[in-house]
C-alpha cells in the first residue's frame, strides 16, 4: 500500500514504516518479560525524561566503543528532532488521501 502517489519522500516513508511494522510483528513473538528484557538492551534512556526510551544505532567502524557512542549520541541530538518531523511528513502524506 502506497502512501502517496508519485512522490519519492513519501515512498521513502513507506519503506520506514514497513520496518517498523515488522519491529512490531518479531516483538510480539517474545513474551512481556522478555521483551521488556531485550528493549532495555537495544534502547537508550531519553535525553528529556530517564523513564522514556529510544533507539540508538552505532554503526561498526574501526572507533573505540567509547567514541562510536559519543558520536551516536552527538548524532541522536542532532536527529531527534528530525522525527517531529518525520511523523508530521507521514501525517501530511495520509491526510492528503482523504
Amino acid at each position: 500500500m502506497e502512501l502517496c502517489t508519485g512522490d519519492s519522500r513519501c515512498a521513502g516513508l513507506e519503506l520506514w514504516l514497513q520496518w517498523a511494522k515488522i519491529i512490531i510483528v518479531l516483538e510480539r513473538s517474545f513474551s512481556p518479560p522478555q521483551l521488556l528484557k531485550f528493549q532495555e538492551e537495544y534502547s537508550v534512556p531519553w535525553i528529556a525524561d530517564a523513564s522514556l526510551r529510544a533507539l540508538m544505532v552505532i554503526k561498526t567502524d574501526k572507533k573505540t566503543k567509547a567514541r562510536q557512542r559519543k558520536g551516536a549520541i552527538a548524532n541522536w541530538k542532532v536527529r531527534r528532532n528530525s522525527l517531529v518531523v518525520l511523523i508530521l511528513s507521514v501525517a501530511l502524506c495520509t491526510s492528503t488521501l482523504h
